[in-house]
């Protein structure tokens, strides 16, 4: 057996903030979650070997992407990015990543459940 990939995901991790455009959006705040999936190549022997250093720490990742989530953006592209950004830093094995941030119940005038944005790198 060959293993290529490993991927860690953290799923629907919800937070309030206040990010967005409107007045409303920055001093009332909105409801969001965050999906993601970090991907790291290892060996087998790496993965049965049972040691948290041949993997990443999802409750470390979890503290990475809550302190940056919080600061407040405008787009949810920018808050995506910075999430990213800081992921990659923070964890040097880190090949890949994606992420999608949803904005619960978006003012937008009409019945939508969320708007959100994916996106997908690499180092």
């Amino acid at each position: 057996m060959n293993i290529t990939t490993t991927q860690i995901c953290l799923h629907q991790l919800r937070f309030h903030a206040f990010h967005g455009v409107t007045p409303a959006e920055q001093d009332v705040g909105s409801d969001f979650t965050v999906d993601v999936i970090l991907t790291i190549s290892r060996q087998l022997s790496e993965l049965r070997s049972d040691r948290l250093e041949a993997t990443i720490n999802y409750a470390e990742a979890y503290s990475v992407i809550r302190e940056t989530f919080m600061p407040t953006c405008q787009t949810l592209e920018a808050v995506a990015s910075r999430i990213l950004e800081a992921l990659f830093d923070a964890f040097p094995q880190l090949e890949g990543a994606e992420i999608e941030v949803c904005k619960v119940n978006p003012p937008l005038g009409a019945d939508c459940r969320s708007a959100s944005v994916r996106l997908k790198a690499t180092q």
